[in-house]
């Protein structure tokens, strides 16, 4: 997560290779908050979507390894 002060306002950047669904659904909420309150919590709830994600593809590689080696 990247973090960008653009005059008075906060730009968020989050690095992924690919957006799962529910990061472009967060990431159009974003886009509509009001508060900073608001922010925070959707930009916290990207950043778990991308822990989740992460450690999904690498328990995904994780299985594809120990099935090669069987």
């Amino acid at each position: 997560l990247i973090f960008i002060p653009q005059g008075n306002i906060l730009v968020y950047y989050l690095s992924m290779e690919t957006y799962t669904k529910t990061m472009e659904i967060l990431h159009k909420k974003l886009l509509l908050a009001r508060t900073k309150e608001q922010e925070d919590r959707i930009v916290n709830l990207m950043l778990a979507e991308a822990r989740r994600y992460r450690k999904t593809e690498e328990l995904k590689l994780s299985e594809l390894k120990t099935n090669l080696i069987s």
